[in-house]
């Protein structure tokens, strides 16, 4: 009940992305050496709810401060906490900090 006014006009965000593995007869080199398809970030809503495919590349940002893999699982969803979860909470639950690594060739 306390968190019910936060719901009444919900807000949903749909976003598809595709992280294709490199051509690398036409990357510049610093490009080739990133590997990453999304940076580092949290996400700024409430909750994600992501469908992973069998390629992977999520990767999350433990409490060490070391970047863990997240393997797919299939029938899985990863469920990663946003930034209102973090305000709400004050800190006692944090968003979830993950990146995204390109997959290293084409197959």
């Amino acid at each position: 009940d306390h968190l019910d006014h936060l719901f009444r006009a919900p807000h949903v965000q749909a976003k598809l992305v595709h992280y294709p593995a490199p051509d690398h007869a036409k990357w510049e080199p610093d490009q080739a050496e990133s590997g990453l398809g999304v940076g580092a970030h949290s996400d700024s809503g409430f909750l994600t709810l992501l469908l992973q495919d069998d390629v992977g590349g999520l990767e999350v940002l433990n409490s060490a401060g070391r970047w863990v893999p997240a393997p797919p699982l299939p029938g899985s969803l990863v469920c990663n906490l946003g930034e209102v979860v973090q305000l709400l909470t004050k800190g006692t639950y944090l968003s979830t900090v993950h990146r995204v690594q390109r997959p290293h060739s084409r197959g």
